[in-house]
């Protein structure tokens, strides 16, 4: 098995200058190695979605793209098939989905998360759509008349059930995991075992881990890096909340039973203070590169296939991007 290398691109432009800086993140990102970038779905704190993938497929070349991640709630999944099955085309094949029971997206709209059955039944119609089928939905009977495609949907989520329907029906899971071997391997145990049950082969379900890297330089640089890693780390906490030991599970539920969606990912926000910078060790791979190898060579161990990394939030991403190839990449080819 070999370790593959993504992104989760959330770093999204305010004004149009900085579209420049955005697209050539991605195209740095596609120069460097990296097999996947997932641009982050939460319309109302970040920019459009499918507007900044569509910039992505007509700038880069090989690089594989997709919602992460969308929500059957917030946008109905056929406009969602459409709208993938559309970008599928125009970037030659590249496009992946990633959808979930939501987060951001639908704390800040004001609408509860997906239940698993709402996910369940929105992957079903969107791999329905998408080979061109006639699929029953509420209903309804829709069809995509112009699709005759296969593309690849990943489900984030971090409850066993989830995880359990994720093997059934799809091609890979995102998992908001600590890093933690013990943690890694129960949660990829449930995907392949499900799997196995529905008599698919279980490594044709992709583990993809969600996570934070810094590869860092100096015992300063770690420092600064862990402040800027806390916000994603401690949402993240919540997502992981049923596999934790009770002190974190506590700590967790509460995050989650106060967060206010409109701070989503900011650092500086008051509600990560209360949470600690322990989140960060357990959630999130920071440190020097020998440090960090051994921490994803862990995961690989673990069942991890693939690896969704945030490094938008870093000032010096486009630097941190060419440690990562340099000092990381290498290890694991």
């Amino acid at each position: 098995m070999t370790l593959t290398f993504g992104l989760l691109h959330t770093w999204h432009p305010t004004h149009a200058q900085s579209v420049k800086d955005y697209v050539g993140f991605a195209q740095a990102a596609e120069d460097a190695g990296f097999e996947r970038i997932w641009v982050g779905d939460s319309p109302l704190i970040w920019q459009d979605v499918y507007v900044w993938l569509t910039v992505l497929a007509l700038n880069t070349r090989r690089v594989s793209l997709g919602p992460g991640v969308t929500h059957p709630l917030v946008r109905h999944p056929a406009v969602t098939a459409s709208a993938i099955g559309t970008l599928n085309m125009l970037s030659g094949g590249r496009m992946v989905v990633g959808i979930g029971a939501g987060d951001s997206a639908h704390g800040t709209v004001g609408i509860k998360p997906a239940e698993p059955a709402v996910v369940t039944e929105a992957i079903r119609l969107i791999k329905g759509l998408h080979r061109g089928e006639e699929v029953p939905f509420q209903d309804h009977q829709l069809k995509l008349v112009w699709s005759q495609q296969q593309i690849p949907i990943y489900w984030s989520t971090g409850r066993r059930s989830c995880l359990a329907l994720a093997g059934e029906l799809c091609e890979g899971v995102i998992l908001p995991s600590p890093v933690d071997a013990d943690i890694l391997r129960r949660q990829v145990a449930v995907v392949r075992e499900a799997a196995a049950a529905t008599g698919r082969k279980p490594s044709d379900v992709k583990v993809c881990l969600w996570t934070n890297l810094y590869v860092a330089t100096d015992e300063q640089e770690i420092e600064q890096a862990r402040f800027h890693t806390r916000a994603s780390a401690n949402s993240r906490l919540r997502h992981s909340r049923w596999w934790l030991p009770p002190e974190l599970r506590e700590r967790a539920q509460r995050i989650h039973a106060q967060y206010r969606y409109y701070e989503h990912g900011n650092e500086h926000a008051a509600q990560y203070e209360q949470t600690g910078m322990d989140a960060v060790e357990l959630m999130a791979i920071v440190g020097t590169p020998d440090q960090c190898i051994a921490k994803l060579r862990m995961c690989e161990e673990a069942g991890v296939d693939e690896l969704m990394l945030g490094v938008s939030q870093f000032d010096n991403r486009l630097e941190l991007l060419q440690r990562i190839a340099r000092d990381i990449m290498p290890a694991f080819r």
